[in-house]
């Protein structure tokens, strides 16, 4: 699976780590330019590592989330995850709107994140 993650603490860390062990791709978008060095010297595998704020779709779309399985936002800022999770959310639900013969993967299952169904529009009685 392609896995993008928002953030570059601890849990992005180990996150990241534990993904790339079990054979998955990652991306990761991490703001701090020390904490993002870091990363790419000690994360195995080499992986896409996007210095950029996670709440901006334009690092969003570097780091490639319109064609990830999954996104992850692992930042110390709840506002943050919020944000870059509804971005990504977004990205994602516009890809499962495209005919299957356009997508690079076939399979959206996996695309969705943890939010609520969303509710059929209201009829509108006078």
């Amino acid at each position: 699976m392609f896995i993008v993650i928002n953030g570059g603490g601890k849990v992005a860390s180990f996150l990241a780590n534990t993904l790339l062990e079990n054979g998955h791709t990652i991306a990761l978008i991490e703001k701090r330019e020390v904490v993002a060095e870091k990363l790419a010297s000690e994360l195995p595998k080499h992986p896409l590592i996007i210095l950029g704020d996670g709440c901006d779709v334009s690092f969003q779309e570097d780091a490639g989330v319109g064609h990830a399985d999954v996104f992850a936002a692992v930042t110390g800022d709840d506002d943050d995850n919020l944000v870059s999770c509804q971005l990504a959310k977004t990205a994602l639900e516009s890809r499962a709107a495209w005919p299957a013969s356009t997508t690079r993967r076939t399979s959206t299952s996996s695309t969705r994140s943890a939010s609520r169904p969303s509710r059929p529009p209201r009829s509108s009685r006078g």
